[in-house]
């Protein structure tokens, strides 16, 4: 129920925000982007707690700008990530190892304050998991002695998720950008990110 509730109220802040672009003062701010990033992810799981492995991260997607103020910008952003990690449980001399790698598509929310050369942001976002894989793995003295793939995860089907970061201009065009990210689901995600951004016209 709290995600049906929070997804309508992002439908809905959605449609007065882009109702709101209306007066949205004309400057020579471009109002639509595209982006890729990537970076490092950690995965901390409830289940093998006992250390974690850095994975990966991929991301593309466009962000709206949905209307300005003289110091600040309200966003919206959809865009597909992909995110890899492993967490492990020691025991004595056996490693439990569960890698997985989990696609989502995010639609997010955030406000950025425009009166510095890097600008900083801040937004909540709700994932929608579109596929899950792990591989399960056991360690006996280094030693592999099972393993086995599975499509699925030990994440839920939806995530409601934070991120903060900051933007810098490079021209008119195009923008560097470093955030992260972070969600809590059965497991807990961390997500460091760097991309780029280009301005459409």
């Amino acid at each position: 129920m709290k995600v049906i509730f929070y997804l309508c109220f992002f439908l809905i802040s959605m449609n007065v925000w882009s109702q709101a672009n209306d007066n949205v003062s004309k400057t020579d701010q471009h109002f639509f982007s595209v982006f890729v990033d990537g970076g490092a992810t950690v995965i901390h799981s409830q289940y093998y707690h006992s250390s974690s492995k850095m994975g990966y991260q991929f991301g593309a997607g466009a962000s709206l700008l949905l209307f300005e103020m003289p110091d600040f910008n309200f966003n919206t952003q959809l865009s597909i990530q992909l995110y890899n990690g492993a967490s492990e449980l020691h025991s004595s001399d056996v490693i439990y190892q569960l890698d997985q790698t989990l696609y989502t598509l995010q639609q997010a929310f955030y406000m950025q304050y425009n009166k510095y050369k890097w600008q900083p942001k801040a937004g909540v976002f709700i994932a929608k998991k579109l596929y899950g894989q792990y591989t399960y793995q056991v360690e006996l003295n280094n030693n592999i002695i099972y393993t086995n793939t599975s499509d699925g995860d030990t994440f839920n089907n939806y995530q409601i998720g934070f991120f903060v970061g900051v933007e810098k201009a490079i021209n008119r065009k195009w923008i560097i950008e470093l955030n992260y990210q972070y969600f809590e689901s059965h497991e807990t995600l961390h997500a460091l990110q760097a991309g780029i951004r280009m301005w459409i016209d």
